[in-house]
């Protein structure tokens, strides 16, 4: 091998456990990862509790004034593609007339609450005085009553408003060919407002979204694929598709010889040959561990993680939530991964193994993955995260089949023999 080979196979080898480092590094950051919140934007508007990673968000809006506050700062990045097109944002007449109704209605209801309350306290210290009337319990009463219908009303007219805004902001977006997934706003818990993340506080906070989803949406937007019939699918299958390249890149070899049994017996070495081959046996046995341990915590990370990210994809569009993930769905998977498993096992082992004996040496893991994917992916609007998942099998299937394909058109290489001087000393003797 020349020098300048020897040079570029080192650099590879550096610079593969360089990326590989990276990866563990961002499996880890998942402990302390708090994504962007705007991705719950429609559960905040509705006024939901408990939002985001960690929960950040206690309580979603409550009143315009909160509602505008998210709705201003994701139109503005809707007004700066609108701009670049030399066009401008106007609200809709329908909207404007909504939300001033509800301002007013609003304001009503804080009033009336407080002629109540005021009302009502008097009252009190009258009862207490022995001094009320029975006219002034009726006027108490009847404030109650006014109160009550004017929140009635308000919580009416919220809900209308809600729903507008979120229509609104959906049809900006698609106006300017930009998805919720594409935005890094958080949310600022003093004062309740919003603002844009720095790229600093993107980078610690979601590792995840700024080194693996990001140059994936990236590479979505310069192909165009937003623009395909089932944009939201292919986009999809692009970054499925790349993380699954990364991982058979990044991973080592399956061996399916590898397993938690319980060690033999341990015997005393007769020579220096045995007592070798046993040390021998025991470092194999730790390498794969060691290997078995990395390419499970990639798989997790690259797609299992992947999956359930919150800015992997676009979970409010119709394409995932008109469709729910049933037992027949877990039963393909479950298919699917297993040949996926075996092709992979078939293209790395030198051994002829039967999809019997595989069955029989992984069924420990099977079991493992069944009850992983019940768990995570039966639950409610779970089908985008399943879909990737599934797709991630299938192109791992594509990709082992092409690997064995590759590998049977190439020529058989000579096998070189190495010989090898055995050492039969006797322990015994060697130790005395």
């Amino acid at each position: 091998m020349s020098s300048q080979k020897r040079f570029f196979s080192s650099f590879y080898r550096i610079f593969v456990k360089v990326v590989s480092i990276l990866f563990i590094v961002i499996l880890f950051s998942y402990i302390w990862k708090v994504s962007a919140q705007v991705i719950h934007y429609q559960e905040y508007i509705h006024g939901k509790e408990n939002l985001g990673d960690k929960k950040k968000i206690e309580k979603g809006a409550q009143n315009l004034d909160e509602i505008e506050k998210i709705e201003k700062v994701i139109l503005s990045e809707t007004e700066i593609r609108l701009k670049k097109k030399g066009q401008t944002y106007s609200e809709k007449e329908e909207l404007r007339k909504a939300k001033e109704k509800l301002r007013k209605v609003e304001k009503e209801a804080i009033e009336s609450k407080q002629k109540y309350e005021e009302e009502n306290e008097k009252y009190k210290k009258a009862k207490e005085s022995f001094t009320s009337t029975s006219e002034q319990r009726g006027n108490t009463g009847e404030l109650w009553q006014i109160s009550q219908d004017n929140e009635e009303t308000r919580k009416r007219e919220l809900e209308d408003v809600r729903q507008k805004v979120i229509e609104n902001i959906q049809e900006e977006l698609k106006r300017v060919d930009l998805s919720i997934t594409e935005l890094d706003i958080e949310f600022v818990a003093e004062g309740k407002g919003w603002e844009k993340r720095s790229w600093y506080r993107s980078l610690f906070y979601d590792m995840p979204r700024f080194f693996l989803i990001r140059p994936c949406q990236t590479v979505s937007q310069w192909c165009g694929i937003s623009h395909l019939v089932h944009g939201i699918f292919w986009d999809l299958l692009l970054k499925v598709l790349i993380m699954r390249l990364i991982l058979n890149w990044i991973s080592y070899p399956p061996d399916l010889d590898f397993n938690f049994a319980k060690p033999q017996e341990k015997t005393e070495p007769t020579d220096l040959a045995s007592l070798e081959e046993e040390r021998e046996k025991a470092m194999q046995q730790l390498k794969n561990m060691k290997q078995f341990a990395f390419n499970t915590g990639m798989f997790i990370l690259l797609i299992n993680l992947f999956s359930l990210h919150p800015f992997s994809f676009d979970r409010s569009n119709s394409f995932f939530s008109s469709r729910q993930t049933n037992f027949w769905w877990i039963a393909l998977y479950l298919v699917v991964s297993i040949v996926s498993q075996f092709i992979a096992y078939k293209t790395y082992s030198k051994k002829n193994i039967s999809l019997v004996e595989h069955l029989r040496k992984s069924w420990i893991m099977i079991l493992v993955m069944l009850i992983f994917t019940c768990f995570f992916y039966l639950q409610p609007n779970r089908f985008g995260d399943y879909l990737c998942v599934l797709l991630s099998e299938i192109i791992n299937i594509l990709i082992n089949l092409v690997k064995m394909a590759y590998r049977r058109s190439k020529p058989l290489k000579k096998e070189k023999f190495k010989w090898e001087q055995k050492k039969v000393w006797n322990y015994k003797n060697y130790k005395s």
